[in-house]
Formats: structure tokens, sequence, C-alpha cells
């Protein structure tokens, strides 16, 4: 097993490195191929445009100038040749010089005024002939450096013939080679160190080169990998990777990637070697990583089989402990499943006790709070009946001023009066005249007239405080009625409402006490929330603070303030301040609490059930007070989504 796995890794190795050899090799023939496309079409424009203007120099021109030469007088038709080959030089900046050469040699002009002769017969042989396009024949000549322009140039011949046939010049074309140098310079850049940029004559002479090596142009390169592309294999363009002869002043046979391409139409060949760090530089990254992986990974393997082997004998050691020990093991594994099972016995009968005392503690909440609701309730309905039974002692003193004034009025004689009047139907007007009884009866009546009147206002005057009387207990009855439904449900209220509301069912009660009351809140204060719990807190609150100022024998002004005010948190605050006897710090500490109370009658149920209601709407109740006779302020916080409060004083008596 661990033989395979070492095969399995050693071969993946290989795999993986081959596939990055073959994409480095196939990415980087792709890019020297379209660089190689790229270079020979610049190299055919190049040659194109030269041979253009050898075309264009007509044979008349030629003979032209031969015939001057012949007549050895320059006459203005051989200024017009010169320019004309001054201007061709002119237009096209590859050509160097233009001039015509006899075939002996020598130059009769020339678009240079200082230009050698030049043996075309003794050179014809180093000529290459272009394939033909034009009229006349094309000879492309191998490079030789300029020591005037200090440039490597090569030349074009174009033959021009007489009628005849023979050769009557020749016109020749120097082509400069700086372009393609300085081109071939850019591209070696882009590619990085270790690349070259060649350019060959079909005879596998070097033309141009970058880096430039001037020993070696000029130098046919026998061996060369173009050699082998181009001329063994016949092929018009094509990459390989090779390692033969390199043509550098060291002759070096270091691994290369070549590119060669002919140039179209020209006998010459573009060349793009890279060198192999160049071309293999991320995949000798690549193989490094591979191989430290993989001898990491046979390393980790020869670790973990001497491990296993180890750990091997190790078990057998172990294992007859084991089957010992597995004995032992099995009879603790008996009897700690027995203590579980007592244990887990143990644990349910705890759990359904606490769940029991849970139980019985929420119903002890529950009934806490509505034993605290109950009480409150009851002192809200001790209050109610006291308002309502002032306002029936006002109502009773009514009924009894109506009693006693129908009791002892004097219209009960009206009756008697009426039956005289009624005996007499038949001679009432003598009656009225002459009987001494008779005239008094209509002044008897006058005077009843006016005692009705005067009872009469008098008994309107107490049946309309009777009836205001009547309207002020069933007003008071509906509000403790509206405070007597289920509690929990969310409305929509105005807190000024709900203040007057609270605090009418305490007017009397504070109108005997003198105590005066103003509330600041503004008219449109909404809030949503649970309006009975509410007013329980606001009468618990305002309860409490009334019997506080009455505690108080310091103060002649009795004051109860009430202001609702809005914080940035988006809660609603309602401050209940009073100038009452006040608290100690004690008295503060423990004042919520269950049963706590500071008076003799107190049963400690009505604050600290206001302080769960505050709670339970999601508000807190908290109280304050600089000390004893300095009154103290209860704070309620609601929270709210939003609310506009604009105080405004409400006259609550």
């Amino acid at each position: 097993m661990v033989l395979v796995a070492a095969g399995f890794i050693i071969s993946s190795a290989l795999f993986n490195a081959t596939s990055q050899y073959a994409t480095a090799v196939q990415l980087w023939s792709k890019q020297l191929s379209h660089q190689t496309l790229v270079l020979a079409e610049q190299a055919t424009q190049s040659l194109f445009s030269a041979e253009v203007v050898l075309d264009a120099l007509s044979d008349k021109i030629i003979e032209q100038a031969v015939n001057t030469d012949q007549s050895k007088t320059e006459t203005q038709g051989d200024l017009i040749v010169r320019q004309v080959l001054q201007d061709k030089v002119r237009v096209n900046r590859l050509i160097e010089a233009i001039s015509v050469v006899l075939p002996n040699g020598r130059v009769i002009s020339s678009s240079d005024a200082d230009v050698s002769p030049f043996e075309v017969e003794q050179r014809k042989s180093q000529f290459v002939q272009i394939s033909p396009r034009f009229s006349s024949d094309i000879f492309l000549g191998p490079p030789r450096f300029d020591d005037k322009t200090r440039k490597w140039l090569f030349d074009l011949l174009r033959e021009v013939k007489n009628r005849d046939g023979s050769i009557l010049a020749w016109l020749r074309v120097e082509v400069s080679l700086q372009t393609f140098s300085e081109l071939y310079e850019k591209v070696v850049q882009d590619l990085g160190q270790g690349a070259a940029v060649s350019l060959y004559r079909s005879d596998d002479t070097l033309m141009a080169r970058w880096p430039a090596v001037d020993a070696l142009v000029g130098v046919q390169n026998l061996k060369s990998a173009t050699l082998n592309l181009i001329g063994a294999q016949k092929l018009a363009q094509g990459v390989l990777v090779t390692d033969s002869e390199w043509l550098t002043e060291s002759k070096s046979t270091e691994s290369r990637l070549v590119a060669v391409r002919r140039v179209d139409q020209f006998p010459l060949t573009v060349t793009s070697i890279i060198a192999r760090d160049l071309f293999l530089k991320e995949w000798d990254d690549v193989v490094r990583k591979i191989l430290w992986r993989s001898c990491l990974a046979l390393l980790l393997l020869g670790l973990g089989a001497w491990w296993l082997l180890r750990s091997d004998t190790q078990l057998q050691l172990e294992l007859r402990d084991r089957q010992f020990a597995q004995e032992a093991l099995r009879k603790a594994h008996e009897e700690l499943e027995s203590r579980v099972r007592e244990r887990t016995r143990a644990l349910r009968l705890e759990v359904a006790e606490r769940r029991r005392v849970e139980r019985e503690l929420v119903s002890a909440n529950a009934l806490t709070y509505a034993i605290s609701h109950r009480a409150g309730m009851a002192e809200v309905a001790n209050s109610v009946l006291h308002n309502v039974g002032n306002v029936l002692n006002s109502a009773n003193v009514s009924a009894f001023i109506l009693y006693e004034q129908h009791k002892t009025t004097s219209l009960k004689d009206f009756p008697l009066a009426i039956s005289l009047m009624t005996a007499h139907r038949d001679d009432l007007a003598q009656y009225l005249l002459q009987d001494p009884q008779g005239c008094q009866l209509p002044e008897y009546l006058t005077l009843l007239a006016e005692v009705w009147e005067a009872e009469y206002a008098n008994a309107i005057k107490e049946l309309e405080q009777l009836m205001l009387s009547l309207q002020h207990i069933k007003e008071i009855v509906a509000r403790q009625q509206s405070l007597s439904g289920q509690g929990g449900l969310k409305v929509q209220m105005n807190l000024k409402d709900v203040l007057h509301d609270a605090i009418s069912l305490l007017a009397v009660q504070l109108k005997e006490s003198e105590i005066e009351v103003t509330c600041q809140v503004g008219d449109a204060v909404l809030w949503m929330g649970d309006r009975i719990k509410l007013t329980q807190i606001i009468l618990n609150i305002v309860m409490n603070g009334q019997q506080a100022i009455m505690a108080s024998v310091e103060r002649n002004v009795r004051r109860l303030q009430i202001e609702v005010s809005q914080s940035h948190d988006h809660t609603l605050r309602i401050d209940f301040t009073d100038n009452g006897i006040g608290m100690a710090e004690a008295t503060l500490t423990g004042l919520f609490s269950y049963g706590f109370t500071t008076k003799e009658n107190g049963h400690g149920l009505g604050l600290h059930a206001s302080a769960v209601a505050a709670q339970e709407m999601g508000g807190t109740l908290t109280a304050h007070s600089d000390g004893i006779y300095l009154g103290s302020t209860f704070s309620l916080t609601l929270p709210i989504d939003r609310t506009a409060v604009q105080p405004e004083q409400v006259d609550v008596s």
C-alpha cells in the first residue's frame, strides 16, 4: 500500500510537471507566432515601399542620365534626374540614397553628391533575386556597413535595358536597416532579457538582429533552427524548441524557443527567439513547488508508514491489556447505569417539585396582583362613594327644602276660594261686588298669585340643583364603570382626557383638602396602551400625593403639579410633584416593595401594583424626594412612537 501511494505521488508530480511544461510552451508559441507575423508584415511593407520607388523611376529618366553622361556636359536634364532621385529619397525614410550605375560600376547620377563606384558584375553573385512583380528584375543584396553614415544598409538593384535587350545601366537603392533594428529593440524589451529578434535572407545570411552584434551581421548560419524549419521541412512558418547551436558570439547551445516566418513576396525570414530562462521561468517555479510537495508527501508517507508499524506493535501489546480492562469496564458501566437510573429518578422528582413550586409562584403572583388591583379599586370606590355621598347630601337638602315649601305653602287654601266662586256661579258678579266676603276674594287671589310665583321660582332653583347633583352622580358612576372593565386591551387615547377623567374622580376630596392641582399637557398627546392600568396608576399616585400633602402641617399652600414631557429616546414622561411631607432615603429604597407602607392604616399594595402595571406596559415608575418636608416627585415613563407635547394650563378643580 505504501509503495502504491509513493508511485501515485511520483506519477502525479510527473504528470503535473509535463502538463505545465506543455501549457507554457503552447502559450509562448502562440505569442511568438503572432509576433513574427507582425514583424513579417512590417518587413513586407518596408521592402514593398522601396520596390515601388525602383519601379516608379522610368527607363526614359535612366536613358536621359546615360546620354547626359556620354555628352560629358551637365545639362538641365541631368539636374532634373538628380532632383527626381532626391525627391524619392525624401519621401521614403527607409531609403538612404538612389543612384544610376553603369555596368562598369561608375555612378553617373545619384541623390547623394559623394557616391563611390559600385562594381555590379563583381558583386552580383552576392545578390538574391526577388520574385518578379514589376517590369524588370529586382535583386536584394547582403547587408553592409556604411562608414559615412555609420549605419547598416543593403542594396536593391533593378536592371535597365536597351531596346536591343542589352543592359544599359543599373538602378541602385540603398535601404537602411536602422528602422528594423529599432523595431526589434522595442520587441525584445517587451519580451524581456534572454529574447532576440533576427532578420535572415533566404540564404541564411543575417541581415539585422537585436541584441545587436555587428560581428554576426552578414554571416551565414547553416546550423540554425530557421534552416531546419524553412529549409529542411519546407514550412512557411513554425515554432520549435531546440538546443542547436545559436548564432551568438559564444556559439551557445542553450535550449530555447524559436519562432520562424517567411516574409511574404521577399526572400527574407523573421526569427524570434526566447531563452529557456524566459519561456520556462514560471514552469521552473511550478516544478520546484511540485518537487517540494512531492518530497514532503513522500517524507510524510514514510513517517506515516514508520508510525503505523510502530503503532501496530504497540497495539498488539495494548490489546492484551484492553481485554483485561474491558471486563472491568463492563462491570463499572453496569454500576454507572444503575447510578444514572437512580439519579434520573431523583432528578425527575426534583424537576416535578420545581415545576409545582413555579406554578404556585405564578398563582401567588397573579393572586397578589389581583389583591393589589382590588385594593386599589377599593380605594377608588371609597373615593367614589365619598363623592356620591357629598352630592347626595346636596340633593337631600334640595329635596327637604321642596318638601317643607309644599308642606307649609299658602296655596293649599286655593281650592276654598275656588269652591266659593263655584257656589256663587249664578251671581258671581253681584257676589264679588256686594258681598263682604266676596269683595275680599280678588285681593286674596292676588296674594295667592304672588306666593305661587315666589314658591315656583324657588322650586325651579332647587330642582335644577337636584338635577345637577344627579348628573354629577351619573358622571362619577360612569367613570367608575369605565375603570371596572377588563384590562390588557391596547387602545389609542388622548392623555389629556385620561388625566382629566382620573382627577375628576378625586375632585371632591381635592377640593375639600384645598389642594391646587395644575396639569401641563398638550391637546394632541396621543398614546397607545392600556387605559385602565394607566388610570389606576394615576389615581394611586394622586391619592398618595393628597395624603402626603395633608400630612404636612408646615405648608400653607397645598399644591400638586402634573407635567407631561417627551424624552429624546422616544419615551413619554409624566411627573407628579407635590409639596407634601416628603420621604427619607430609607423610605425611597423600599417604596415600591410589596407590603411596604408608612401609613397606620396602609396595606402597601397601591404603589407596588402601580409599579408592576408600569412594567407590564413597558415603562417604569420611580420616586424622588430631597428629604422630609421637601416634597416628592413620582415619575412615570411610557414607551411611545411619537408625540408632540405643548404645555397648557388645565384647570381640573
